[in-house]
């Protein structure tokens, strides 16, 4: 029976309702922390760090709220403890032993700011840094529905620096339009193929991005921009497009690019994106040995020397390291235009184009995880050496083994309705730790820790 009460009493805490009396609020920056929101703290290696929510009783009657604090995951090593009406509890609590009282409309900071009345939670890494994710439900100590529950997530984002370049060294002058360089991931971003857009339907040049079909104004030797009467035609360019995989963000800081030209060939060139609906040509800076080239106030390039043809240029760079290019989730493309050629035969070419930023990931991989002490999953032995017995929910479809970080590291599915109850794997291949097996049935999802030594 008393089992039976717990878990009732548990599931009443977690049941969060529309209409509460808390409101919980950030004492750093005064903003509101909404139910079920998650705060995202970065802390480094060997220190400790301290976040402050103050609770407000919004009701008109005077009310005890209780906390209660529940770890998905806690980075091994971490310390995580948590203070709340005065006194400090360490990490084994998962209920804090007082209570506050709250007349109406009071807040917790209004009892006292530095003897800890407000919740104030504290997490100190150890000599690794890594993912830690724990909730926190304050709850009406009359009526635990009446409760807001919200989650501190520690270093919840890994930013990677990326670049990466385009060499088209499998182009051949039969290759048609698209580069046929096989597609590249770095670090959580998809990087697409080039293609060419509205011009001639093969390469001029084998191992550079080089076409025809440009639009016309230029002539021969005549070096006098101003003269010139070509312009840039939204429907040729070329195109690339970079994609962040999913719970992956891309934030852009710049990007490099070489140029080269026929005899014949464009003058001028632009790089716009769809950042900006390709309305608008991105900011253009040469470098400063670059003396073949020269960029106007419209951030179109030009091609100085009419004589001085099929001979590389490196030194034109875009600058993207402004607000529109940060933290982009969704697919960015761009294309490069040219114009002012003397002929329709005049080709244009880019090479080693290269893209400068940061991917950033938030960790996501324990979101769905319930790890309780009611878990219906069962591993033995643990520790172990590598094989594990498992008996879990009497159906599911697939099994995930995260690690501490909650990266998935090995992922297998079963028929729908398979029934294996218990099974058995060999996960060998991975080196001594702590690792969480995840079992999706249905909709729902179960999980229990457990430790490989070797």
């Amino acid at each position: 029976m008393k089992n039976i009460l717990t878990l009732s009493f548990l599931s009443a805490v977690c049941l969060l309702q529309a209409q509460t009396s808390i409101q919980l609020t950030d004492y750093g920056n005064s903003t509101i922390v909404s139910p079920n929101s998650a705060i995202l703290v970065d802390v480094n290696a060997s220190t400790t760090v301290n976040y402050t929510v103050d609770v407000k009783n919004t009701s008109n009657v005077t009310k005890q709220y209780w906390i209660k604090r529940y770890d998905v995951v806690l980075n091994p090593g971490a310390d995580a403890y948590f203070c709340f009406a005065s006194y400090c509890y360490g990490p084994p609590t998962i209920y804090s032993p007082h209570a506050i009282t709250l007349t109406a409309g009071q807040s917790a900071s209004q009892l006292g700011i530095t003897n800890f009345q407000m919740l104030v939670m504290d997490l100190t890494e150890p000599a690794t840094s890594g993912y830690s994710h724990i909730k926190y439900t304050v709850f009406d100590s009359i009526n635990p529905n009446d409760s807001v529950q919200f989650s501190m997530k520690y270093n919840s984002i890994v930013h990677t620096n990326i670049s990466y370049n385009y060499g088209f060294g499998s182009v051949t002058i039969s290759s048609g339009t698209l580069d046929p360089t096989p597609s590249s991931t770095v670090g959580g971003l998809n990087l697409g193929h080039f293609s060419a857009v509205g011009t001639f339907t093969n390469p001029s040049v084998p191992g550079s991005f080089a076409y025809a079909g440009w639009p016309q104004g230029a002539s021969n030797g005549n070096d006098n921009q101003s003269s010139m009467t070509g312009s840039l035609n939204t429907g040729k360019y070329f195109e690339v497009s970079v994609t962040p995989q999913p719970g992956y963000s891309l934030t852009l800081l710049s990007s490099s690019f070489d140029v080269n030209r026929a005899a014949n060939g464009p003058r001028n060139y632009a790089v716009r994106s769809s950042v900006h609906n390709y309305s608008t040509n991105l900011t253009g800076v040469l470098n400063t040995n670059t003396t073949n080239l020269s960029l106007n106030g419209n951030n179109e390039f030009f091609w100085k020397l009419d004589a001085n043809f099929n001979s590389p240029q490196s030194g034109s760079n875009l600058l993207l390291n402004v607000p529109a290019f940060a933290f982009l989730a969704n697919t960015t493309t761009f294309r490069f235009y040219s114009w002012n050629a003397e002929a329709d035969s005049g080709w244009f070419a880019i090479d080693n184009v290269q893209f400068f930023g940061t991917v950033s990931s938030l960790v996501t991989g324990l979101g769905q995880v319930s790890m309780d002490m009611y878990s219906p999953i069962s591993i033995y032995p643990s520790p172990s050496s590598g094989l594990i017995y498992v008996k879990g929910p009497a159906r599911f479809e697939r099994v995930d083994i995260l690690n501490a970080q909650g990266a998935i590291l090995y992922s297998t599915k079963t028929e729908q309705g398979a029934g294996l109850e218990q099974f058995e794997m060999d996960l060998g291949f991975l080196p001594s730790g702590v690792y969480i097996i995840r079992m999706q049935s249905g909709e729902r999802y179960s999980s229990s820790k457990f430790i490989l030594s070797k």
